[in-house]
């Protein structure tokens, strides 16, 4: 676990919300502290910068790495909610059998103008 802080970008009595590099700050989080987890990462469809990943490969890595802090700061009791394309989560479904965390997935549909 990583000791460096980060401030919080808005905050209130129900919670906080912090602006970082999700592995970075995942990283200094301790083991199962965390009740609920939102989550809307990028889907490597390269439509900006933060969305592209040099390769498919380098995507599912970099999901799995985030996968696998957020599975490590989660509760025993704890969610994990991931907005996305259902294509892009078939990890996060495989991980989600064998350590038994309820995930649930929130397919987006785009409904013409």
């Amino acid at each position: 676990m990583e000791t460096r802080s980060f401030s919080p970008f808005f905050q209130t009595e129900r919670g906080t919300l912090f602006c970082a590099d999700c592995l970075a700050w995942l990283r200094t989080l301790p083991d199962e502290s965390v009740d609920l987890i939102v989550a809307d990462p990028p889907y490597n469809l390269g439509t900006a910068a933060w969305d592209t990943f040099a390769s498919p490969e380098e995507y599912v890595a970099w999901s799995r790495a985030w996968i696998t802090e957020a599975y490590r700061i989660l509760k025993p009791t704890g969610t994990l909610y991931v907005f996305g394309l259902r294509e892009r989560k078939v990890e996060i479904c495989i991980r989600s059998r064998e350590r038994k965390v309820e995930i649930c997935i929130r397919s987006r549909r785009f409904l013409p103008m």
